[in-house]
């Protein structure tokens, strides 16, 4: 089946908005009918990348550039009107749980075309999604593998 990168660029931004409700983040990503313009474009363009083999990391970077080159500075609290950003730091300061959410975008990239992404999949196969008291869960997020086989169903004695 073919997936249009627009409603490729829907799931993932739902799902990013998901994991940022779960991840308690104070400033989460409006649901994608009320985003703005320059949000949906960016993922648009993010999403082109990751078919054309960007990995997480460059995900990232390439984020980051656009939002530089669009007057954003770094600041340690999200804020759209100021246009300042907290990861707007190089990918190998970012915490976890940010990376988390370009794992989660280039995976999703990876259902609906797993062909062209899987090689660039995290194999680490979850994300860990940990509540502000502490509790940790793992995301719905399915990580391929390039020869994934289905373990075959074994009887069980009773």
């Amino acid at each position: 089946m073919y997936y249009k990168v627009e409603g490729i660029a829907r799931v993932v931004h739902e799902a990013q908005r998901a994991l940022q409700l779960a991840q308690c983040d104070p400033v989460p990503a409006p649901e994608w009918n009320h985003a703005p313009e320059y949000m949906k474009e960016a993922l648009i363009k993010t999403i082109t990348a990751v078919l054309k083999g960007a990995t997480p990391r460059e995900t990232h970077e390439l984020w980051r550039k656009d939002k530089v080159a669009d007057g954003w500075t770094y600041g340690a609290i999200k804020d759209a009107y100021a246009r300042k950003h907290p990861c707007l730091v190089d990918y190998d300061y970012l915490p976890q749980h940010q990376k988390d959410k370009n794992d989660l975008l280039v995976a999703i990239v990876g259902v609906f075309a797993p062909d062209v992404v899987n090689a660039n999949l995290d194999k680490r196969n979850v994300v860990w999604i940990e509540d502000a008291d502490g509790r940790k869960a793992i995301a719905q997020v399915i990580f391929q593998e390039p020869n994934y086989r289905p373990a075959k169903k074994v009887k069980h004695k009773s």
